[in-house]
């Protein structure tokens, strides 16, 4: 009779973990894509920095460029160096820590 209460409390357990274990692996799967996101968010802020920065130096060496473009075009720079600085800072503080092997399911002390 106990080895069947045991055998029952046995299933119950497995069936828990099972939830608790798939509910990890879905919460992983939402970093993993959230890490992804802003990786390309990264990129093509990157990218657009780039082209700006080209085209300003561009401008600047053949004199094309009147003094509110300057402006305009060294305003956007800024404005894309701190969207820069603040998606890396969330990327580098954020989703990298998430990589801990301390936030795993089975992590032991």
């Amino acid at each position: 009779m106990e080895i069947k209460q045991l055998k029952i409390e046995l299933e119950k357990t497995q069936k828990e973990y099972n939830k608790i274990y798939k509910k990890y692996i879905e919460s992983q799967k939402i970093k993993t894509d959230a890490q992804q996101l802003l990786q390309k968010c990264i990129e093509d802020i990157q990218i657009q920095l780039s082209q700006t920065n080209m085209k300003y130096n561009e401008q600047m060496q053949n004199g094309n460029l009147s003094e509110e473009e300057n402006s305009n075009i060294k305003s956007l720079i800024t404005s894309l160096e701190q969207k820069l600085k603040v998606l890396t800072f969330i990327y580098d503080n954020g989703i990298q820590n998430l990589k801990s092997h301390k936030t795993g399911l089975f992590y032991v002390k």
